[in-house]
């Protein structure tokens, strides 16, 4: 896989839709209500600015009208141009002063003075608590109109001002040339009618600023959790990727079987240690080097006979290595990715231990078709030696010891015994050995089976060592073992008749799993070839043995379900090990 076609799929599985949708339902209600509230707020405040502005231009009209009542030029004419003089500001639609009817007794645009104003407000109310109402409606022309309306009272009304050192004035009164007498000062309301185009057109600019920012917030808020997301996704997938890694690894590491896998350039890019020691490589630095420098040619040239694996790769090889012969049987696939050649790999599987079981399976099938045949022959023998015995016997005793025929006749007896002890070993040969196990204190019983074969060691100038923990204790057939015991006690004294040691060992693996029993001389020793068939039936190398013995000694140990380790050098001697697995003693 190329680097950039990794890094786009990692990315595709990082950006799930569910997490732009997530960050869609988080964030949209939350800049709505921003956007929203911020209008709402923006338009509170327009109208409270017009309602001050209106408040501001009624108080400025009483200051005025209170002006022209002082300095007693007031009357409808100053009124009129006071009002229209006021209107004529930027931004003020009209000014008006009506009574508690609702009747026009002043206004900036005199056509409109007498006229009823239709409006649904209590003047009574307005009048009492002297409070300020506003309202916005929309003229004849589209225009919308914000209005303040408050009762009017340009001077204190129900008492007297002073004007000066002996100044008095009278309440405030209506013009005497006006055309419409109010009933009283108190009946009088102003009304104040203020354009809103320029505030609506700068809450429409004040609108898409909002909705621009909210927007930009929105997108900024989005893609930030979109980032957390992203970032908990790729640490995520970092984590499984990184944990998937070192299980592959650990897995290649730990195969059985020989890994090799290269790119379709040719160079190496994965290589296990059972590969390495198979085929006699080190470990460091093989990865990233071209094959062909680092295979075998014998592997080299299965490969090349099938360079793209168009035919199933299954062979078996075999060629001398530096310390031994390897044969091997080798695997191999191509790998491909979208259709699109990325590599190949080769599977290497260790032949020699399936030709070592292979070979164990001849040797006991043969064994087995011994023992039957052992069996059967022992039967037959065993009555007409009884018959020989029976009739050297009365012959030694019809001729003496001292004649000749006597002699003959005792050294038929002899061989008679001879084979009866080598029927005997066939009997229990072919026999299935039955293991009751139990528990025995090391150190006294392998004591006691040196003591079987003490004599004969001192007779031969034999030194006998025991190297063995006073408290260890196993469980094993006892009977059995010691059969084991003097079987290997007698093999190792006739490989030592001018003497020597026989050296007796006994204690647990590092892993305490295993019971290890070794029996050591000094004796001849034998070499490989024969080594390898010390424990064949009738394989033997003393000239009246009768090859046997080891075989019996592999078929007890085998019952026990344990291993014969053996190790010999010519002229250094021999080494025994019987592994046993260490185990409870069975019940009864």
């Amino acid at each position: 896989m190329h680097k950039a076609e990794a890094r786009s799929r990692g990315w595709q599985n990082i950006m799930s839709p569910w997490i732009l949708i997530g960050a869609v339902l988080v964030l949209l209600p939350i800049m709505l209500v921003m956007a929203i509230g911020t209008i709402q707020l923006q338009r509170s405040n327009a109208y409270q600015l017009l309602a001050e502005k209106g408040e501001a231009l009624i108080k400025s009209f009483e200051a005025g009208t209170r002006a022209g009542v002082l300095e007693r030029f007031w009357g409808w004419a100053h009124l009129q141009r006071l009002l229209t003089a006021t209107a004529s500001q930027p931004d003020i639609d009209y000014i008006m002063l009506t009574d508690s009817r609702g009747k026009v007794l002043a206004h900036s645009d005199p056509e409109k003075v007498g006229r009823l104003y239709d409006v649904d407000i209590d003047f009574t109310s307005l009048s009492r608590t002297g409070s300020t109402l506003t309202r916005t409606w929309t003229d004849q022309d589209g225009h919308k109109i914000f209005e303040v309306i408050r009762h009017f009272a340009p001077s204190t009304i129900g008492r007297t001002m002073r004007m000066g050192p002996g100044m008095m004035m009278n309440r405030w009164h209506w013009p005497h040339d006006a055309p419409n007498q109010p009933s009283s000062a108190k009946d009088l309301f102003i009304f104040v009618g203020l354009r809103m185009d320029s505030v609506l057109e700068a809450q429409q600019r004040d609108i898409r600023h909002i909705v621009l920012m909210a927007a930009i917030l929105f997108l900024v808020g989005m893609a930030g959790v979109s980032l957390v997301f992203l970032t908990h996704s790729y640490r995520q997938a970092t984590s499984s990727l990184s944990k998937v890694k070192a299980f592959s690894e650990q897995v290649v590491a730990n195969m059985p079987v020989g890994l090799l896998a290269w790119d379709e350039e040719g160079k190496l890019a994965e290589i296990n240690q059972v590969a390495c020691d198979l085929l006699g490589l080190g470990y460091e630095r093989q990865t990233g080097r071209p094959i062909r420098e680092v295979l075998p040619p014998a592997l080299m040239a299965c490969l090349d006979d099938n360079p793209r694996f168009l035919g199933k790769l299954d062979r078996e090889l075999r060629w001398d290595g530096k310390d031994k012969e390897v044969a091997l049987q080798v695997t191999g696939a191509p790998l491909f990715e979208s259709g699109n050649l990325r590599g190949y790999i080769c599977l290497l599987k260790d032949l020699s231990e399936v030709r070592k079981l292979r070979q164990q399976v001849e040797r006991h099938r043969r064994l087995a078709t011994m023992g039957r045949l052992a069996a059967g022959v022992a039967h037959e023998i065993r009555n007409p030696l009884s018959s020989i015995k029976g009739f050297a016997t009365y012959f030694k005793e019809r001729c003496g010891q001292d004649d000749k025929s006597g002699q003959i006749a005792d050294l038929m007896i002899r061989e008679v015994d001879r084979l009866n002890r080598v029927v005997t070993q066939l009997l229990e040969f072919s026999r299935p050995v039955k293991v009751n196990p139990r528990k025995v204190e090391l150190a006294s019983f392998l004591a006691d089976s040196l003591q079987l074969v003490e004599k004969r060691a001192r007779q031969q100038k034999v030194e006998l060592k025991l190297d063995c923990p006073a408290d260890l204790e196993a469980a094993f057939d006892p009977d059995q073992m010691k059969q084991v015991l003097l079987n290997l006690y007698l093999n190792g004294l006739d490989a030592m008749p001018d003497g020597g040691v026989l050296r007796v060992r006994a204690g647990f693996a590092e892993n305490e799993a295993e019971l290890a029993l070794e029996v050591v001389d000094t004796g001849q020793g034998v070499d490989k070839e024969m080594a390898a068939k010390v424990f064949d039936p009738y394989f033997t190398t003393k000239p009246g043995g009768t090859g046997l013995g080891l075989a019996i000694v592999h078929n007890i140990v085998e019952a026990h379900n344990g291993r014969l380790i053996f190790q010999s050098e010519p002229g250094r001697g021999s080494r025994v090990e019987v592994v046993l697995p260490r185990r409870e003693e069975k019940r009864r």
